[in-house]
């Protein structure tokens, strides 16, 4: 795996992403702030809210977290997507978009969530205009 093609990975973080992470496919849900979608709908937590991501929650290994808080967190049920909505006040107005994945667009892995369970997170390749392979509906 080549590392210094991803968009916004951290050249600092090791292993990111994990070698366990798999080229990206299938049908995957993600909510936007635009209609159509644009560039900044998917900056990773680590860019958007960089200040949220200082402190390992509890439990978890500093590395994993840090490099999964580079990619951007993906479902592939549609239900648990629309969840986050009422979850969190923060979301509720964003659209949901739908996109089919292919290796192209870089790497997956599921990291499945407490009450997530097709929580997964994908590191984009940086030459891919992730935006314009997400639709809303």
């Amino acid at each position: 795996m080549v590392y210094n093609k991803w968009e916004y990975v951290d050249s600092n973080l090791k292993n990111c992403p994990p070698s366990d992470a798999q080229p990206a496919s299938g049908t995957v849900y993600y909510l936007v702030k635009h209609n159509p979608p644009i560039a900044t709908d998917f900056q990773p937590k680590a860019i958007r809210h960089p200040e949220s991501v200082k402190s390992v929650p509890l439990g978890n290994d500093s590395d994993t977290w840090y490099c999964e808080a580079h990619g951007i967190s993906v479902f592939t049920d549609q239900r648990e997507a629309l969840d986050i909505k009422k979850e969190f006040n923060f979301f509720r107005n964003w659209k949901l978009a739908v996109a089919d994945l292919t290796s192209v667009c870089g790497y997956m892995k599921k990291t499945p969530r407490e009450n997530k369970k097709s929580h997964c997170t994908l590191w984009v390749f940086k030459d891919i205009k992730i935006w314009d392979i997400f639709k809303t509906f």
